[in-house]
């Protein structure tokens, strides 16, 4: 009926607008609550009735993409974000609802796997709005993910580069150790192995300590032949998981590099003299507590004569430390004597809040 008035009369467009605007208020304010209590399907009832009234407005649309996303209809999710982008693209008023729609369907983009399209509403989302530093930031990380997948490394590197020199700074990038240790593998594989380490060491900063950290971070100086920082890391790896073999392969390789002949046979002595590998497969640090699985595998180990050495039981004590280093728990594993290549697994697994790293020693 509003539409045939204007048709008939488009001096009354003016105020037919403001009918619309109270009618289409009526049935879009009791969707939020709607949304909240989960009831999509009844918040979409109104909102659908809503579009028909007035298309005018992105509010209406943006809850209506809300609903489609919680119900799992992403296609329409994206529809909605959508016109609720383009209703507010009309009016510069709307610049909020605008960057909201925007990012919201970058998100979604790249939650569905259309990247390239992503990749266009990030960028939208970063060139048209007046963004706070966190959302910028987080804009430009969720950026960087998407270029990786559609190929465009060398653009995604500039973004993460720019995001590492910020991070730790006033108003800078807020990376989480996950983010961190992504960028530091992406850079590394890109064989920018300065800039892969530099990660690392902002990893090391949230978490001290941590090993997989070090354990990239001197891999990152051996690829990069730096074999002064690639021996200091590589000892403090030993100072941390003393029994693992690939971290006194890292320190020989240092030594090496440095040509220091001297070292690099004590090196490989204690190496040789192995009496198991350990390798923690996984670790789960939790509100409560933290759990640790690894494989123990025995070796052939020899002494520096060459001569062989029979297994030996090792008993190992780890410690549960959080990001000041103070150490939260402990407990002790019993590693039985094992044959050569045979295995067993272990886990360890014990209270305690805000844990965040592991070591263990030597009993």
């Amino acid at each position: 009926a509003f539409t045939k008035v204007v048709a008939l009369s488009p001096d009354c467009a003016g105020e037919i607008g403001g009918f619309r605007q109270k009618a289409w208020t009526a049935l879009v304010s009791p969707t939020s609550a709607l949304l909240k209590e989960e009831k999509y399907d009844s918040a979409l009832t109104l909102l659908r009735d809503a579009a028909i009234i007035s298309r005018d407005y992105p509010q209406g649309f943006f809850n209506e993409g809300v609903a489609y996303y919680n119900l799992k209809q992403n296609d329409s999710a994206i529809i909605s974000f959508k016109a609720a982008q383009k209703a507010a693209s009309a009016k510069p008023e709307l610049a909020k609802d605008k960057a909201n729609a925007t990012f919201n369907l970058a998100t979604l983009l790249q939650q569905v796997g259309r990247n390239d399209e992503a990749v266009t509403e990030y960028k939208n989302y970063l060139a048209g709005m007046q963004l706070d530093a966190a959302a910028t930031n987080s804009a430009k990380q969720q950026l960087a993910v998407v270029l990786r997948l559609t190929g465009k490394t060398s653009e995604a590197s500039v973004l993460e580069k720019e995001l590492l020199a910020s991070s730790g700074t006033a108003g800078g990038a807020t990376l989480s150790s996950f983010d961190l240790m992504r960028m530091g593998n992406s850079l590394f594989a890109e064989k920018k192995y300065g800039e892969a380490a530099d990660a690392y060491l902002k990893l090391l900063d949230k978490e001290p300590g941590s090993r997989d950290a070090l354990f990239n971070l001197a891999n990152a100086y051996y690829a990069g032949a730096d074999a002064p920082k690639l021996v200091a890391t590589a000892q403090q790896l030993l100072t941390i998981d003393p029994m693992n073999e690939d971290n006194y392969k890292l320190l020989s390789q240092g030594y090496k590099i440095q040509s220091d002949q001297d070292k690099l046979l004590k090196a490989l002595e204690q190496l040789f003299m192995l009496p198991t590998n350990i390798v923690v497969t996984s670790f789960a640090p939790g509100k409560d507590g933290a759990k640790l699985v690894g494989t123990a595998t025995g070796r052939e180990a020899q002494d520096p004569t060459g001569k062989n050495l029979a297994p030996v039981a090792v008993t190992l004590v780890w410690e549960f430390l959080d990001n000041k280093g103070t150490v939260v728990a402990t407990k002790e594993t019993l590693i039985p004597a094992l044959a050569a290549a045979t295995k067993q697994e272990f886990t360890v697994e014990v209270p305690g809040k805000g844990i965040i790293v592991w070591r263990y020693h030597r009993k």
